[in-house]
């Protein structure tokens, strides 16, 4: 399956979501805010890594062996479009409105189906319990073709809800 345009991401206040082993597309479409068409590529994507190591070498033994350590979960760096000239409440800057430094959020993350799509019964999400760091302005560069944006930090101390199929 092709990746380009098949991943949406939805931003919802951790409050105002009852459930992430049964979300709620009700909840989500009544809450959330789909930034997917706001983010530049290659930002807000999750990862787990593992450290890996050396264990001790045992006394009689002529190799070394490696073992799993911690694993660190990770969200890149939001970086999504910015219009300081727009009005209040203006949709070009709805990602920046839902993204408040210092609150706590889930990262609803759909993979596989067109972002334009509404978010639907039985599609399956990852969600990512969030904390949002301080909204940074900038730009993506300085060429004829780059964009004023924010850059924003994220932390995600809870291990995700991965495959979670949403409910009506």
């Amino acid at each position: 399956m092709k990746a380009q345009g098949n991943l949406s991401v939805t931003v919802i206040p951790a409050a105002s979501l009852s459930s992430v082993s049964a979300p709620s597309v009700a909840e989500l479409a009544a809450e959330g805010v789909n930034v997917s068409m706001y983010m530049f590529t290659g930002a807000a994507l999750p990862t787990k890594t593992t450290a890996t190591g050396e264990a001790p070498r045992r006394l009689g033994s002529k190799e070394m062996n490696t073992e799993f350590g911690t694993t660190t979960r990770a969200i890149a760096d939001l970086s999504y479009v910015y219009d300081p000239q727009a009005a209040p409440g203006a949709s070009v800057n709805a990602a920046r409105d839902a993204l408040v430094e210092g609150s706590k959020v889930y990262i609803v993350y759909r993979w596989g189906v067109d972002a334009e799509q509404p978010l639907a019964a039985g599609d399956k999400v990852d969600i990512w319990e969030a904390e949002l760091g301080p909204q940074n302005k900038g730009q993506t560069g300085d060429g004829d073709f780059d964009q004023l944006n924010i850059v924003q930090s994220v932390i995600s101390n809870t291990p995700p809800a991965e495959d979670v199929a949403l409910v009506a």
